[in-house]
């Protein structure tokens, strides 16, 4: 798979963009071809991307008509998605997705949790079907639209 020209899958198109945080990369292999989007790690310049990345990731994977986008183990910075007229937009910057956000409603319950600062870990934002993809969650886009998934529980140390 050729990084300079768009990877298509169905009627997916995955192409590299130029963007602060790092070069995606092609991985983990040939049978199930991936793009992980890392953050720069200056110790890390021309070293292959592995699980124990220092860095934050982002690994996004076709397969059989679905995007399965999967955020990584550090937390750094939150993906924020949105599904507009069937298109699933995506940015680590709210203010990115102001076009899609211009009719859409607040969300009532997460506006009262932030006002009483009753936080919870959540995928919700302020915005109706504007998602947050938090560390280790996935998000899965098809068909069917766009459906979150928690991690598993963190382990506890004692």
């Amino acid at each position: 798979m050729d990084l300079d020209r768009p990877a298509v899958a169905g009627r997916h198109i995955l192409d590299r963009a130029v963007h602060p945080p790092g070069p995606g990369v092609l991985g983990p292999d040939d049978t199930s071809p991936a793009m992980i989007i890392r953050e720069r790690c200056p110790t890390m310049t021309g070293q292959p991307h592995h699980t124990g990345w220092p860095g934050d990731f982002i690994t996004v994977q076709p397969s059989n008509g679905t995007m399965w986008i999967e955020a990584g183990v550090r937390g750094v910075a939150p993906l924020y998605l949105i599904v507009t007229d069937t298109v699933l937009h995506g940015s680590w910057d709210v203010a990115g997705l102001a076009p899609s956000l211009q009719q859409t409603p607040l969300n009532e319950h997460e506006v009262v949790r932030q006002l009483s600062t009753t936080f919870r870990y959540t995928h919700d934002t302020l915005w109706q079907g504007l998602h947050w993809l938090t560390e280790r969650s996935q998000a899965v886009f098809g068909a069917h639209g766009l459906g979150m998934r928690y991690p598993l529980p963190a382990g506890h140390v004692n």
